[in-house]
Order: structure tokens, then sequence, then C-alpha cells
């Protein structure tokens, strides 16, 4: 393990890059439809009262 060589250490780097981007991405959406179900969530249950 300590005797990588650059290529295979740019090789983890791009990975790690990407999969960094891709996690963003995922929470980024994740977040977004957790508050659209809760305003929705919200919505209804003021309908409900009315």
């Amino acid at each position: 393990m300590c005797f990588l060589k650059c290529s295979d250490l740019a090789l983890m780097f791009a990975c790690h890059n990407l999969f960094l981007g891709y996690a963003t991405k995922i929470y980024k959406s994740l977040v977004r439809s957790t508050m659209l179900s809760k305003t929705y969530a919200d919505f209804l249950s003021a309908m409900h009262v009315n």
C-alpha cells in the first residue's frame, strides 16, 4: 500500500473526487425531496384543519 505509483495515486484521487461529487449530488437531492415532502405534509395537515 505504501509503494503506490503516481498513476495509482492519481486514479485514487480521481475516484475519490468522483465519489465526493456523486455523494454531494445525492445528499442535495435527498435534502430537496425531504423539504418538499415536509412542505407537502404541512400543506395536507393545513387542509385537514380547515
